[in-house]
């Protein structure tokens, strides 16, 4: 998808090189998103977590009791980088993931969560497990949702690249304590 997009605005050429760079350059983190056992990708759904449980400890407990697993429904969000959503949403993330790496894709997802709120306090387990995975649609309207506006809405969540790093680095300690 990403490859794709590259394609869509710039000469192969450069859209090879920014590969090369998406995949080597820390601030992206792209490669182990697609290395086998998919390295980055576990990091970024601990982060994820750790992430969630900061910025709202009610709704990641109660993701958690639902057994609403982060893998179920972020994998596609942190490996693919929202390419499911609509395309107008997926240019946004990218243009934006492109200048500040990685924190929009944590903003995104921790947004679309918290958007959901009610939603997931009032729903049952199977019913949570659903709005999660299909979180892409307006839940008022099951349409699209307004590109410009939820994009406004991720960059008011306050994650920070010192925050970032700060549960990046306790994700790496906890492999090397084999707490994971």
């Amino acid at each position: 998808a990403l490859a794709g997009l590259l394609l869509t605005y710039v000469p192969e050429e450069t859209a090879f090189w920014m590969m090369v760079r998406l995949m080597s350059d820390r601030k992206y983190a792209c490669a182990g998103l697609y290395s086998p056992g998919f390295p980055e990708l576990f990091k970024h759904m601990a982060m994820h977590d750790k992430l969630l449980y900061r910025h709202d400890k009610k709704l990641f407990k109660c993701l958690q009791q639902k057994n609403v697993q982060t893998a179920i429904y972020a994998f596609r969000w942190y490996q693919g980088r929202f390419y499911e959503f609509p395309k107008e949403f997926f240019i946004r993330v990218m243009d934006i993931f492109l200048l500040e790496g990685r924190k929009i894709i944590f903003r995104v997802a921790i947004y679309l969560l918290t958007s959901r709120r009610k939603e997931f306090f009032a729903a049952d387990d199977e019913k949570a497990l659903r709005i999660a995975r299909d979180i892409r649609d307006d839940p008022y309207t099951k349409r699209a949702p307004n590109a410009a506006k939820l994009i406004e809405k991720a960059l008011e969540v306050p994650i920070t690249t010192h925050e970032l790093e700060k549960v990046e680095k306790q994700y790496e300690e906890s492999l090397k304590d084999g707490k994971r």
